[in-house]
């Protein structure tokens, strides 16, 4: 929505091997002479590129339900942990996980740890309308502290802070023009 011209995609996979080369499947799918014109577009049009992997937690994690249709905007949330810090990370995500369900039950969000390239921990939260930030959502410290219970949130919430070096949030636009949902 600002800032420089990014597009991000995601891309699920079950298989390690479905991590293969795209022309041959855009050939398959569109013809040889359209699958090399696909090619040149990315050569000139793609200034870089990076590639991360993630494994996405259901433990952290509360996919869409009932959306009608992909959602207008994402919130990326990249997380840096302190040395350490993952289990820390994993247990506070979890708890915050169950006071959401509690306590916002229509936020949806996927959460996901590093793997291969990926520098941190990240939260992308769908937001089915952009209007949806006119209304902002009780912050997971206060869930977890009127779920769980001042004590027990406090507890958490000290989780978060010897896990949590920082974080960025960054808002995106989605191109619903440019995706592919499989029917699931």
């Amino acid at each position: 929505m600002s800032g420089e011209p990014i597009y991000r995609f995601n891309m699920a996979q079950d298989s390690w091997g479905d991590f293969t080369n795209a022309l041959p499947q855009l050939a398959k799918t569109f013809g040889e002479q359209e699958a090399a014109r696909l090619g040149r577009l990315a050569q000139e049009s793609i200034a870089w590129t990076r590639t991360a992997f993630y494994e996405q937690h259901s433990s952290m994690s509360r996919p869409p339900v009932g959306m009608n249709g992909p959602p207008e905007a994402l919130i990326y949330y990249a997380f840096t942990l302190n040395p350490g810090g993952a289990p820390q990370f994993l247990e506070m995500s979890t708890k915050v996980n169950e006071a959401t369900a509690a306590i916002v039950p229509d936020s949806w969000y996927v959460s996901a740890m590093p793997s291969f390239g990926a520098p941190g921990p990240r939260t992308i939260l769908l937001l089915e309308h952009l209007s949806d930030l006119d209304t902002p959502q009780m912050p997971p410290p206060r869930r977890l502290i009127e779920h769980f219970g001042q004590t027990e949130g406090a507890r958490i919430n000290a989780l978060a802070g010897q896990a949590i070096a920082s974080f960025d949030a960054t808002l995106f636009r989605t191109r619903p023009d440019l995706n592919y949902q499989p029917a699931n």
